[in-house]
């Protein structure tokens, strides 16, 4: 059971499309998917009816065969190749040959560069594999919206925004529909066009939303005895197992759905026929009657409208609870909440969500207290690495200096707690470098199982827990001189930092001078590796670095420290100036030969370099005048 529910997920588009289905809709296609049709279980519509293939893609494989990728709602280019893809229109049943001339080219008035940005995102959304659902997407972006500074009085300058962004030719429908609750498409060209201009970072996004449990788990029927894939929604509302509803009839069922749903408030009064139709509902506690469409009720969208009002009383009583907020208004279809904030005598409105989590008046809350929240929190994650120099009282952006280099740099503070620091000092982190820091830190507790980009997947080896983290935040929690809020660390006194490497750089220059002290030099091959790490290109990289004067003084200090030739080109002449100096002198000396015939064909060969970059204009004057002092004749070949 456990294998068919998650080769559904590795082979559908699922994990996409759920991020513009709505709860319910995710609850119908999952009940179609694992449970057998009948009239409470009606089938459901694929995700694509068209089958899409790139060509290049089909040229490349030894096997033709399909990929999920260029199924996904909307996209119409492939994500590897840049083109766009063809659409299967031949006869029915023979799509797998793969014959090009059955398919046409999809059809799309968008420029292609813009469908190419939709494409790379929706397939980042895709590997992402988090489990949402429309309603909470909706309520973060809201969210994010209304910290950006609009609100209901002034949304329409942000509908005039949105108009003029570049890829604003994705949205399909009338872009006021998004701020109407249940008006809005349930379709990913209705709402990923608005993650992409609310969040350009794909990453950014998928840090955003909260953690939420996969719909489907495996339950064990305690009558049967057999397994089955199921929902708590439907588990918790007396449907059953899908094998025991076999021996039952509906009546029988909608009976058990009935004193289940909503503690046994309601009552079935009429015949019930399919999941379409109207039937009426009787409400228990206030008798009222209701006509309603059989589906509604079943996966709990339709009940009595004395349950908002509850509903209300519960958001107020919530609202009320802080002191000093009184509640006004409560709109249901929105979420949105007014509130009087008794102390100043003024009233704003707010998503109540955003509201419940942060219980605050935006006129009386000062940017002084953001300012004193920030610098501790800085102070909590560097210390006095950085400063804060100012806040945006609009937007919450802040400008943070580094104290080392002296560049001041605006951040979004939520990045600057996920790891974001210098542009300017920041450099590449390897995974490899973050895996032996974790090693140290935590004596093997926790490791990096896959890295991919900037995310990498950790494993709690001591719980089994596993989480996803970029690159940089759990160096943050590394470096950070407070506990970590994630990871549990060693002490700081038991853990010896003159051996630890906290960037590539340092893992690089440890392993130098392991190699000097060892070989005594540091000289290298071409081809020579120590553990795994071509050091030549290390080393010819620092050289470079330093005569463009990209080195900072405190690596210029370390590589000084254990005797580094910068100028390893002219250090090198010299050097072999020197020994065909004691070579002419011995040979004028003793007219005897007494060198190895391996080192007097090296020198043979550089002598003819010399002459050789001589007759090219390349060889400078001075060395040239110390070549002839010596008696080295430029008119022949040695």
């Amino acid at each position: 059971m456990d294998l068919q529910k998650e080769s559904y997920y590795v082979t559908s588009t699922f994990c996409f499309e759920l991020f513009g289905m709505s709860q319910e809709r995710q609850l119908k296609k999952l009940q179609a998917v694992f449970w057998p049709a009948d009239k409470l279980n009606r089938s459901w519509y694929p995700f694509f009816t068209t089958l899409k293939i790139c060509p290049q893609c089909i040229a490349e494989d030894e096997v033709p065969y399909i990929r999920k990728s260029h199924q996904l709602s909307g996209v119409c280019t492939c994500h590897k190749h840049g083109c766009h893809l063809l659409e299967y229109n031949g006869k029915p049943g023979n799509e797998m040959n793969f014959n090009l001339e059955d398919y046409q080219e999809c059809q799309s008035e968008i420029d292609i560069e813009i469908l190419r940005a939709y494409t790379s995102y929706a397939v980042k959304l895709l590997e992402a594999k988090i489990w949402t659902n429309l309603e909470s997407v909706r309520s973060l972006l809201l969210a994010c919206i209304e910290r950006s500074g609009y609100n209901r009085k002034n949304r329409q300058k942000w509908i005039d925004e949105f108009k003029k962004w570049q890829y604003a030719a994705l949205f399909k429908g009338d872009i006021n529909l998004f701020f109407q609750k249940n008006r809005l498409p349930q379709i990913m060209s209705s709402i990923l066009p608005v993650i992409m201009y609310l969040y350009p970072d794909p990453n950014d996004f998928i840090s955003a939303i909260p953690y939420e449990e996969p719909l489907t788990k495996l339950y064990e029927c305690q009558v049967c005895g057999k397994e089955y894939i199921s929902m708590p929604f439907y588990q918790n509302n007396g449907w059953g197992c899908p094998y025991c509803n076999k021996k039952k009839s509906i009546p029988v069922r909608l009976e058990d759905i009935f004193s289940s749903m909503h503690q046994g408030e309601y009552v079935l009064e009429s015949e019930f026929k399919n999941l379409s139709d109207n039937v009426i509902i009787r409400h228990k506690t206030c008798g009222e009657r209701l006509r309603v469409t059989a589906g509604d009720y079943l996966y709990g969208k339709r009940i009595c409208p004395c349950a908002d009002h509850k509903r209300e009383i519960q958001i107020k009583t919530k609202i009320e609870s802080h002191k000093g907020f009184k509640l006004l208004k409560y709109e249901s279809d929105t979420s949105i909440v007014h509130i009087l904030h008794e102390k100043c005598k003024k009233t704003f409105e707010s998503n109540y969500f955003y509201f419940a989590q942060k219980p605050r008046c935006p006129f009386c809350y000062p940017v002084a207290k953001l300012i004193d929240k920030y610098k501790i929190r800085i102070a909590e994650l560097v210390g006095n690495s950085y400063s804060l120099v100012r806040i945006n009282a609009k937007t919450k952006k802040v400008v943070i200096r580094h104290n080392k280099c002296g560049c001041e740099q605006i951040y979004d503070i939520y990045r600057f707690e996920k790891g974001q620091r210098c542009k300017k000092c920041m450099e590449l982190i390897d995974w490899r470098v973050v895996q032996d820091l974790l090693d140290v830190f935590s004596e093997h507790r926790y490791r990096i199982m896959k890295c991919k980009g900037n995310w990498c997947d950790i494993l709690d080896q001591e719980n089994g827990n596993t989480w996803k983290m970029l690159t940089i935040h759990i160096m943050q929690e590394i470096q950070r001189p407070t506990p970590s809020e994630i990871f549990s660390f060693l002490p700081a006194n038991q853990i010896d930092l003159s051996k630890v490497a906290f960037s590539r750089w340092d893992r690089n220059y440890m392993l130098l001078c392991e190699y000097k002290e060892k070989f005594g030099n540091m000289d290298f091959s071409k081809k020579a590796k120590y553990k795994g790490i071509n050091l030549r290109n290390w080393v010819s990289m620092q050289r470079v670095q330093y005569k463009n004067h990209k080195l900072s003084e405190e690596k210029i200090k370390k590589l000084e420290k254990i005797g580094f030739d910068f100028e390893v080109s002219e250090n090198q002449w010299m050097r072999n100036y020197e020994a065909y100096k004691q070579y002419s002198e011995t040979l004028n000396e003793k007219n005897v030969i007494e060198y190895d015939a391996v080192e007097v064909n090296r020198l043979k060969t550089w002598i003819n370099s010399q002459k050789a970059q001589d007759k090219k204009l390349k060889l400078s004057s001075k060395r040239k005048k110390m070549l002839e002092d010596i008696g080295v004749d430029f008119t022949y070949k040695w």
